[in-house]
């Protein structure tokens, strides 16, 4: 009797619980789906106006003499001197000594050539006298009517004595010109870079004995792009508003060593291989104080520029790779332009201001990833509190 009552009851649970589940299934969907909530990409922009900003050229460089000299005999014969300046490294003021080559024979060769000139002078002198006399004897004949032969007046005679001094004279000149030579001297302040030869060689006429270069002054060479070479404000030739500006420039291998030089003009050729044209920046007295400026140092500047107009300096950072500037528009949304770069400095990009844009909130760090006209909630940068 138990076992069928507990059938009976079970089967009782089960209807009332087929009945509720169907009650359940007949009621309408009245669940409602939450809208999902919209977050905007948050963006770090910095606010930037179209400005004039003094325009800047980074450029790297070389040093290279201003003067470089190979140095040569003008006479031949024996070295029997050098001085002791004359060697590599070491400073040599104008007109100072390097070498001396035997004299003698051009002592006497000068001798020889002051004798004739002696002679020539008194042949000279000599047949002045006799054409006055010539001149004398015609009048005293009585022929002072009558125009004489030059001959009879002697007047070949004396142009042929005076040509004869003249020639003399030169000889002398170049006797003592050779002699002068024997002594081989600096042409300007230098620095000697080589010496060629040693006491006893024997050298001729264009034998190369050492090399120098000018300790006054060196030149810094710049190459240059068109377009940096539009901001220096020069002309076609070289020449203008910038001619003479003072150019910072650092050592690339330690910024501790500095230097200013002054801007003197543009070459006046282009490259045919890299087409580009080269700034000259001169540095006087580079071997002077602690920090000398060497032949063959490479230096980085900061050559200035013209003022340039609508101009935007943005963070380095907003440029991207491809070469791209991302910014916000009115809407909050993304916008993109790939700005033509005018020049950097101090961690900025000056770029020219787009005709139709003269103020944009810059995105400081874009993404890859970004999509023209994406919304994005920006965040107004730390840097731009600066």
């Amino acid at each position: 009797m138990k076992k069928y009552l507990h059938i009976i009851l079970a089967s009782s649970v089960l209807g009332v619980a087929i009945l509720i589940a169907f009650w359940l299934f007949s009621q309408p969907v009245t669940a409602s789906v939450e809208k999902k909530a919209r977050i905007d990409m948050p963006v770090s922009v910095e606010p930037v106006k179209a400005g004039t900003y003094t325009a800047s050229i980074q450029a790297f460089g070389k040093a290279v003499p201003y003067w470089k000299t190979d140095i040569v005999s003008a006479v031949s014969g024996r070295l029997v001197e050098l001085a002791p300046a004359f060697d590599a490294g070491r400073i040599v003021p104008k007109g100072d000594l390097l070498a001396r080559v035997e004299d003698v024979g051009y002592r006497s060769e000068l001798a020889a050539r002051e004798r004739e000139l002696a002679d020539a002078k008194l042949a000279y002198v000599q047949e002045q006298h006799r054409v006055k006399q010539a001149e004398k004897d015609w009048k005293r004949m009585g022929q002072a009517r009558h125009p004489a032969s030059p001959l009879v007046l002697r007047k070949p005679q004396l142009e042929a004595a005076l040509a004869q001094v003249k020639a003399a004279e030169g000889a002398v000149a170049k006797a003592r010109n050779d002699f002068q030579n024997t002594l081989i001297v600096a042409p300007y302040d230098a620095a000697v870079i080589e010496r060629k030869v040693a006491l006893g060689t024997y050298v001729t006429a264009g034998t190369v004995v050492g090399s120098v270069y000018g300790a006054d002054r060196v030149e810094v060479r710049f190459p240059l792009t068109e377009q940096q070479c539009s901001l220096l404000n020069l002309d076609a030739m070289g020449e203008g508003s910038r001619f003479g500006a003072k150019v910072p420039m650092t050592s690339v291998t330690d910024s501790r060593d500095t230097w200013v030089g002054t801007l003197t003009g543009l070459e006046l050729q282009i490259s045919d291989t890299t087409r580009q044209r080269i700034a000259i920046v001169m540095v006087e007295n580079p071997l002077d104080g602690s920090q000398p400026l060497l032949p063959g140092t490479f230096v980085r500047a900061e050559v200035p520029g013209a003022m340039v107009k609508d101009t935007f300096a943005v963070p380095e950072s907003s440029l991207t790779q491809a070469g791209d500037i991302w910014y916000t528009d009115n809407g909050n949304s993304l916008r993109r332009i790939k700005p033509e770069v005018r020049f950097r400095r101090n961690g900025k990009v000056f770029i020219r201001a787009p005709e139709d844009l003269k103020a944009m909130n810059v995105v400081v760090r874009p993404l890859n990833s970004y999509l023209e006209g994406t919304s994005v909630s920006p965040k107004q940068s730390e840097l731009s509190h600066e």
